[in-house]
């Protein structure tokens, strides 16, 4: 099996306060809970829980985007922390590039609830693997919907 490589939380908190920068917000860059932050970087290391890279993608993103643990921009947040732990993973540029543009409207989707954690893990699956959300996946989607 492959090393899988994890970031700290203060590299997290560093692409957060980027995000917040880079878009001109106003918004407090802050965390409103910490801890929990951090036992979602912890809980990805357990490869009995997440023994693949698609579920530690998958539950980076779903649990920072549904927990709003911080103050602003948690969906973006969600985007960011899952394309750069498939980027130190040696990921192509291709696929983190194409993750952060498809994601978008699927990370709203779970903030929302309109989707649940297992649509969001076949979602991701198909595009770090194919790049493209496969018709399979589209139509399941169709029907959770």
């Amino acid at each position: 099996m492959l090393e899988v490589f994890y970031y700290p939380y203060e590299d997290l908190l560093e692409k957060h306060r980027e995000i917040i920068v880079k878009s001109d917000d106003t918004e407090d860059p802050g965390v409103r809970h910490p801890d929990s932050i951090k036992s979602i970087l912890d809980f990805i290391r357990n490869d009995s829980y997440y023994p693949t890279i698609t579920d530690k993608v998958t539950h980076l993103v779903f649990s920072i985007a549904s927990r709003q643990d911080f103050l602003a921009a948690n969906k973006r947040t969600a985007i960011v922390a899952g394309a750069y732990f498939l980027e130190i993973n040696s990921f192509s540029q291709a696929v983190v590039g194409n993750f952060i543009s498809e994601m978008e409207k699927y990370v709203l989707m779970v903030a929302t609830k309109t989707i649940n954690k297992e649509m969001l893990r076949r979602i991701i699956n198909d595009l770090i693997n194919d790049m493209v959300v496969s018709d399979d996946t589209k139509l399941y989607l169709a029907n959770a919907l």
